[in-house]
């Protein structure tokens, strides 16, 4: 967050203070998105995925409440609607969504984790259709379960289906399908 902070927040926040209570809901989501397509970006995942899953993932708190409190703005009444609006949408994140490996196990957060972004698009994007031998559509099992070695390499990512097991290779494809 540091490419952020130093590069990214300065034009938003310039001339924020004259103008903080003039802004509608819009004009907050719009300043709120572009914090989420950053983290998108960072993250390495579709610029499409909910912005509640990546500011979870990335464990950030929302852009508009942080320039809230280190200006010094008051709160408006369209501060608290949109802020009320992202704090309802992050509550009905599914509750598997905190179980997953991303979740779990932060080592993808360490620097130069080459596939960072395989793990947070697993994490968001619940890839069992692509993962499981299975052609019809059915519902994911409960029993997600991954390999022994490292889980944040796709060599090691084991997926548990009652249909099948399959392992990964290092580009996503299926390489080993084990009945």
């Amino acid at each position: 967050m540091i490419i952020f902070d130093t590069k990214i927040v300065p034009i938003l926040t310039y001339g924020l203070d004259l103008t903080w209570d003039k802004l509608r809901t819009k004009d907050l989501h719009t300043l709120e998105n572009v914090k989420a397509r950053f983290l998108k970006a960072a993250l390495g995942v579709s610029k499409h995925t909910l912005s509640r899953l990546v500011y979870v993932l990335a464990q950030e708190t929302f852009l508009i409440e942080e320039f809230r409190t280190k200006l010094d703005l008051p709160s408006t009444s369209n501060l608290k609607k949109a802020l009320d609006e992202r704090i309802r949408k992050r509550e009905d994140i599914w509750e598997d969504f905190y179980i997953t490996e991303a979740m779990i196990n932060r080592t993808w957060t360490d620097t130069n984790q080459k596939l960072r972004h395989f793990v947070t698009s697993l994490a968001v994007h619940k890839y069992h259709h692509r993962i499981c031998r299975n052609q019809s559509f059915h519902e994911q099992d409960d029993n997600l379960s991954f390999g022994p070695s490292c889980p944040v390499t796709p060599v090691s990512l084991l997926y548990t289906c009652n249909h099948s097991f399959q392992q990964m290779d290092d580009n996503g494809d299926r390489r080993t399908t084990i009945s």
